[in-house]
This record gives structure tokens, C-alpha cells and sequence, in this order.
């Protein structure tokens, strides 16, 4: 199984994700809080995040970011014990795509 399909498998697990097929593509679907829909398009062992009909595409991180990532990283890790019980086994996940946000939004921010 490649990354696409098990990215497909997994959110297929959570309420509100329902599969379709559009042409030849496996399709995600579901709708945010706000009403938006969310589609991620599976093709190939590819996979393509869409929000309302608009692509998303990711800006890879500079590494400035990645650095102010970490430094994000270590001062959470004080809170381990409290990111262990509010998010499980997840914790790790949890923290570092949190840094992530944190970091490249001060980027974005600035431009």
C-alpha cells in the first residue's frame, strides 16, 4: 500500500469522510466546520488536497523555519506529559504539526 492509499484508509475512518469516484480518481470528501468542502483527489499513488475546487499547494519549509520549528519543539516538550494525556499516542504528531503551523506562519505573516 503506498502513502496515497493509506492516507485514503485513514481518513475514511473518521465521521464525515466519504469516498466517491470521480473518473479514474478516488475522491475524500467532507465539509469543515465553516462549510467548506474538502476533497483529496487519490490517482496513481498520488494525492491532491482541494478546498472548494481550488488546489492547496504546500511551500516547502526554509530553513530558517525549520530551525524556529524545533526551537518550537523543545520548549513543548516541557509539555509532554501534558500533550501525552490530551492527545494519546498522537502526542508526537500533534506537536510537531503544530510547530510546523507556528513556524511557517510567522513567514507568511511577513509577506
Amino acid at each position: 500500500m503506498n502513502l496515497a492509499e493509506s492516507i485514503r484508509n485513514d481518513l475514511l475512518k473518521f465521521e464525515g469522510f466519504k469516498q466517491v469516484v470521480e473518473g479514474e480518481e478516488d475522491v475524500i470528501c467532507t465539509m469543515d466546520h465553516n462549510g467548506n468542502e474538502l476533497k483529496i483527489h487519490v490517482h496513481d499513488g498520488e494525492y491532491i488536497l482541494k478546498v472548494n475546487g481550488e488546489e492547496l499547494n504546500e511551500r516547502e519549509m526554509s530553513d530558517a523555519e525549520k530551525k524556529k520549528r524545533e526551537d518550537i519543539v523543545m520548549g513543548m516538550k516541557k509539555n509532554k506529559k501534558d500533550l501525552q494525556a490530551r492527545y494519546g499516542d498522537d502526542w508526537e504528531s500533534v506537536m510537531y504539526a503544530t510547530a510546523t503551523k507556528r513556524a511557517m506562519e510567522d513567514k507568511d505573516e511577513n509577506r
